[in-house]
């Protein structure tokens, strides 16, 4: 915009030479536009939202960045601008990270709060004798067998069935079992569970 000075003793007046003025733009930081993203969420599960933002120089093209800090109790990574985000296996209670938008003017940051819920995990085999899938046993001899299992968020029982019928159980997660029997074809099930799933070896 265009500045005159004038000037007056109540019978002359001047004016001075017109003044161009350019007032630039002030850089301010940017901001977050509102955020989409599920806070309740399950252990282990991945979820994802779109970030977005404006630099709020309406004159001005700024070039915006998003990046991730002081991750706790979960794992984050952003790729074309969309957050992907999960909990630290098998963790589940609170977890927090930092956000940050930036440009050449500034930055901002926002922390999500996350509330994690607990998911069962099913038990898992790690080991057995024998590792044959068909084992041959002499008549009147006998034949140990042994299963080793985990289950990270629950114990476990492990049953020993034969031809379908229980013959024996343990609430351990290890467990073994001695076989003999007339001539004849059986089935040896071992059997890891939790409250809620299991997981078997014939």
């Amino acid at each position: 915009f265009n500045i005159i000075f004038n000037a007056s003793d109540g019978e002359f007046s001047a004016e001075s030479n017109s003044i161009n003025v350019k007032v630039n733009p002030a850089g301010e930081p940017p901001i977050f536009d509102e955020l989409n993203c599920e806070t309740n969420i399950n252990e282990d599960e991945e979820y994802q939202c779109e970030l977005s933002g404006n630099d709020g120089d309406i004159d001005l093209e700024q070039t915006i960045a998003f990046s991730i800090e002081n991750q706790q109790n979960v794992n984050c990574s952003i790729e074309n601008n969309v957050l992907k985000y999960k909990s630290t296996t098998n963790f589940y209670g609170n977890g927090y990270f930092k956000l940050i938008i930036k440009d050449s003017d500034g930055e901002v940051s926002k922390t999500l709060l996350l509330n994690i819920t607990s998911i069962n995990d099913a038990p898992k085999i790690l080991s057995y004798t024998p590792t044959e899938e068909v084992v041959s046993l002499i008549q009147g001899r006998t034949k140990e067998f042994t299963i080793r299992g985990s289950d990270v968020d629950s114990s476990i029982s492990i049953k020993w069935l034969v031809n379908g019928e229980l013959k024996k159980q343990e609430n351990k997660d290890n467990s073994n079992y001695i076989f003999s029997g007339n001539p004849g074809l059986y089935i040896l099930e071992a059997i890891i569970s939790d409250s809620n799933e299991s997981i078997s070896r014939t």
